[in-house]
């Protein structure tokens, strides 16, 4: 860790501290904030919105059972009720699988029945929806609200499964996630699952016989064992089997509960595995706390971490950390980056998790010594919260979740970090907050997933600082540079305009080359991954294209010998109408791959650390290459963009200063132009387009 300039840094890192967003495909990178909630309006009737009018949208993610194997789906005809109106989900169109309510919905429910007030309906639970986390704005139409735009995917685990009186024990219930093994959890899971009347393995179809006869069904005052909450598997099935073949004689269906307690708990832990995915922003600003919170001691840290969680839970992230060292007139900003431990991951309850039972390790990458935390705590719904009570005597937590007898927060929910960091004394339980900031697609097509390719070489080019007299150096594509696009028209180091003396030119945006070298990416401009069978990507570090011997844990046999391989990304959404696929890469591991000495090896431990990619790949085009998610971009081929936290980082550490060619290096190596290929068996890249140097 060096001290440097703060301004400088910040700066360069700017682009980086855009966490991803993809939770659509029109776009491709988001602003994310996470500040403190709003208070938010005592939500009124309202109808639910039409298919162009701005809406709160919730898609329900469950899983089907397909000859053995267990597959996400979404539901479609199931009914939902939010601001005292009623609709149902469609199954196509823009708006499928998705419950659409009124921008000042709290909750919103799922269930079989009657739409009329008073009319029976069997439930499934009730999603509570944050008032400001996950919005793009708060539900007063203010800003400030953490990640998100308005979307909210879940699964049956997150609906609270009744009403709970002030008096009742509080249980462990929505919005914090319960396991699938929950007798609620299961068996709701387990009735919705026999509803379905279509025999697409992606779409769940509800019964209309079911809402029909929803006044028919079982109740707990006349059969206990109709309950929910029944622990006996076999006797829940029994009270609702006269049920369901009341159905099937009407309607000719053949409707049928999953046989065994452990099917319906696959199903259930499905769909909580896949709505787990996601990307997340870590962050904490010491200076705002410290005003926000009186008993909150004054610090001047500030950490920016965005992660990714794995299809198996495991999270790997790299971020910066903004501090001040020394005192006086000495005092001086510093600067350092962190990366997650390996072993972290987020257990089926959304807790915060190391190895074993313990914390998040973060560490500093540029200084083992430069700082050591650990964070605990649980995401609940969207977001991991602080709990910290304001003068006003409330907390973030109460004001996304306003409403009376929802899940109580307990100490353990709260985010908290300790360790040390910079000059700062031990730090002791410090908040920090967690937003997603982006979801995936609730199913993979079979089509789309054939269709990936195996091994695949990537290329990350970065702007060229002298165009002139770098052979290395192509002209970029016109349509690549401007405002949101992969290139700035310019890279100005001190913003100069006519007001001020500009002795500093900025840097006119033309050229670009491979980033990679000497003391560049730990690597060459390219690198290679490998596409595995059930969507996750991981790292092909000596290039060679051969096949793992071992997946758990990743293990490859190199020319050199036994070679370890990381998990770095995943398909995070299939689109079968353009056969293309979204793919989220974050090249991160531990502090200890990031280390200034791991240079020197060969292979590096994790080529471009830091990187983060979201792509979109036209598996119809020779070479499946890789373009930016939204569809104008696609189809105008605009390759996807990469951002990263590490490189800037590393490159400030040789520096005092930032002028001329090392500041518009420091920039240029925060952001720029991606490029992908299929390789074939050869380890050759498909395309009439030789690689790149």
């Amino acid at each position: 860790m060096k001290h440097v300039t703060l301004y400088a840094l910040a700066l360069s890192v700017g682009v980086a501290a855009v966490s991803l967003s993809g939770c659509n495909a029109g776009e491709d990178f988001g602003d994310v904030n996470i500040g403190g909630p709003v208070i938010d309006n005592t939500p009124q009737p309202a109808e639910l919105p039409a298919d162009d009018e701005d809406a709160l949208e919730i898609e329900l993610v469950v899983a089907s059972d397909v000859g053995g194997m267990v597959r996400t789906s979404n539901v479609a005809h199931i009914k939902y009720e939010c601001t005292e109106s009623v609709g149902e989900v469609k199954a196509s169109g823009d708006t499928a699988y998705l419950a659409r309510c009124a921008t000042s919905a709290r909750s919103v429910e799922f269930f079989v029945g009657g739409s009329g007030e008073g009319d029976p309906r069997v439930s499934f639970g009730v999603a509570y929806l944050p008032m400001c986390t996950g919005r793009s704005e708060g539900s007063a139409g203010q800003s400030g609200c953490a990640g998100g735009s308005g979307f909210f995917q879940v699964a049956v685990a997150d609906l609270v499964p009744r009403p709970l009186l002030p008096e009742d024990p509080v249980p462990l219930s929505a919005p914090a996630r319960r396991l699938a093994s929950d007798a609620e959890v299961r068996n709701r899971v387990a009735l919705l699952t026999a509803l379905d009347v279509d025999p697409d393995p992606l779409v769940l179809k509800i019964s209309s016989g079911a809402s029909n006869l929803a006044g028919n069904a079982p109740n707990p005052v006349s059969d206990p064992n109709s309950d929910f909450s029944t622990s006996d598997y076999a006797e829940f099935s029994a009270a609702w089997a006269d049920w369901l073949a009341a159905i099937n004689a009407a309607y000719s269906t053949t409707l049928a509960l999953p046989a065994t307690a452990a099917d319906a708990e696959a199903l259930a832990q499905a769909a909580m595995d896949r709505t787990r995915i996601g990307l997340f922003s870590l962050e904490h600003d010491g200076v705002s706390y410290a005003t926000a919170f009186p008993d909150e001691p004054p610090s001047n840290l500030n950490i920016t971490l965005p992660f990714i969680v794995m299809p198996d839970g495991s999270v790997i992230g790299v971020g910066a950390l903004f501090g001040v060292v020394g005192a006086g007139l000495t005092t001086e900003a510093a600067v350092d980056l962190l990366a997650i431990e390996t072993g972290a991951r987020l257990d089926d309850s959304l807790n915060i998790r190391g190895d074993g039972a313990g914390d998040w390790e973060v560490f500093s990458v540029l200084d083992p010594a430069g700082a050591a935390l650990s964070f605990r705590g649980r995401i609940i719904g969207s977001a991991a919260y602080d709990n910290k009570v304001t003068v006003t005597d409330r907390t973030d937590y109460k004001l996304d979740y306003p409403d009376a007898a929802v899940y109580t927060m307990v100490e353990n929910d709260a985010a908290r970090f300790s360790g040390s960091a910079f000059d700062e004394p031990q730090l002791i339980d410090l908040p920090f907050r967690i937003a997603r900031t982006g979801a995936v697609g609730a199913v993979l097509h079979d089509a789309v997933m054939a269709a990936l390719p195996e091994f695949y070489q990537v290329t990350i080019y970065m702007a060229c600082v002298n165009p002139d007299i770098d052979a290395a150096c192509a002209v970029i594509p016109e349509e690549e540079i401007g405002p949101g696009l992969n290139y700035p028209v310019e890279i100005d180091n001190d913003s100069c305009d006519e007001s001020c003396e500009n002795d500093d030119p900025a840097l006119t945006v033309t050229k670009e080359k491979p980033r990679g070298g000497a003391g560049f990416a730990f690597a060459s401009g390219s690198f290679n991954l490998q596409f595995l069978d059930d969507g996750s990507i991981v790292t092909d570090r000596a290039g060679e294209c051969r096949p793992l011997v071992s997946t758990d844990p990743l293990v490859r046999e190199a020319a050199s010998g036994t070679i370890e391989e990381y998990r770095v990304g995943y398909v995070s959404r299939t689109l079968p109408d353009s056969n293309s696929a979204n793919v989220l890469l974050f090249m991160a591991s531990s502090a200890s791959d990031g280390g200034t000495f791991d240079t020197l090896l060969d292979p590096p431990p994790m080529p471009h650390f830091g990187t983060q990619i979201q792509a979109r790949l036209d598996l119809a085009e020779t070479g499946k290459p890789m373009f930016r998610l939204g569809d104008d971009n696609f189809e105008a081929g605009i390759r996807a963009f990469w951002q990263d936290f590490y490189q800037p980082g590393r490159y400030a550490q040789d520096f005092d200063t930032y002028t001329g060619a090392v500041g518009h290096t420091l920039q240029a190596l925060a952001g720029g132009a991606a490029a992908g290929v299929e390789l074939d068996l050869t380890c050759v890249p498909v395309s009439a387009v030789p690689p790149p140097p």
